[in-house]
């Protein structure tokens, strides 16, 4: 093809691999009317998928105007489908046939359009009856877009607009009040389903200034968090200065609430940071359910929250 291929590699560093090959501009579409794809503007659509092609695949959807959450974990769908009536579920059947037919019969009340994703060597294995069609990978725009167009082949039930209420069991009454400060929209989302699965009960804030809001509102009304996860990045007032301004106000009013913070860095002057700032210790992000299980099953037994190594590796 008149191309070539190089190499830079370093041990210990990494390699770097480049690809070039010379190719004219296509004449193809000389003439021809390009490719109308469809309007998904303001539709929310979830993706089970993972790797390269679930990023290919968000980026066309987004392109055509469409709000999309990606997720690689079963479980985590599962967890988002009953915050909201989602225009379409796209569920890779790489996941596992088991896991992809049980998340589309879970889809049935929550989604309008439930696709599965096929290798051309599974298409003719038996579907489950919730998915109304199904799609070959590698997908090709022009399908993607037929098949978000149609109208479901099955009938679907009523969509479910809202989460269901809260629960006024015993049960219930156990759980901790937790407020959340999560200024991404899919984030929070599932912050509050799995900890509302968990049996507690959750107030979001967008912001930092919305949480110290909240915060300051629920200690004046004698009704107080239980306890606040805290993002350290967010507009307006960062978690870090909203946790400093919490525990201002702790100084002059007493008491004190665990505040853990949600943070993707890793590096130590990040964990010294939160820990200054008067954080009781962190989760990372993406959420871990297990560790976010121990970090409350500690707290509603009254036990310190552990606080992470701080001297190591």
């Amino acid at each position: 093809m008149g191309g070539r291929i190089t190499l830079q590699s370093e041990p210990g560093k990494g390699s770097t691999f480049e690809v070039a090959v010379p190719l004219p501009p296509s004449q193809a579409s000389a003439g021809q009317t390009a490719f109308p794809g469809v309007d998904l503007t303001g539709k929310s659509m979830l993706l089970v998928a993972d790797g390269i092609e679930a990023s290919l695949i968000a980026r066309r959807l987004e392109r055509w105007g469409g709000q999309i959450c990606v997720v690689a974990d079963a479980a985590v769908a599962e967890a988002l489908l009953p915050e909201r009536s989602w225009h379409a579920v796209l569920i890779d059947r790489a996941v596992g046939p088991a896991i992809a037919d049980r998340l589309g019969e879970a889809a049935r009340a929550h989604a309008l359009q439930r696709l599965v994703l096929l290798t051309s060597s599974s298409r003719h294995e038996k579907l489950s009856p919730a998915f109304t069609g199904f799609l070959v990978k590698p997908l090709r725009a022009a399908s993607l877009a037929a098949r978000l167009a149609l109208t479901p082949e099955v009938a679907s039930p009523e969509l479910a607009p809202e989460p269901p209420a809260e629960s006024a069991d015993p049960a219930s009454a156990k759980g901790l009040s937790i407020l959340v400060a999560e200024d991404n929209e899919i984030n929070a989302l599932l912050m509050r389903s799995l900890l509302t699965k968990l049996g507690h009960r959750v107030v979001i804030a967008v912001h930092g200034e919305a949480a110290l809001e909240s915060w300051l509102a629920a200690t004046s009304a004698g009704t107080p968090y239980d306890l606040v996860l805290m993002d350290i990045q967010m507009p307006q007032l960062d978690g870090i200065e909203a946790t400093k301004r919490i525990r201002a106000h702790e100084a002059a009013l007493g008491g004190h609430t665990p505040i853990l913070a949600l943070t993707a860095n890793t590096l130590m002057e990040d964990r010294y940071a939160c820990f200054e700032a008067g954080m009781n210790g962190f989760l990372i992000k993406p959420l871990d359910r297990e560790k976010l299980e121990e970090a409350l099953a500690g707290l509603a037994a009254s036990k310190p929250l552990a606080v992470p190594n701080m001297t190591g590796t």
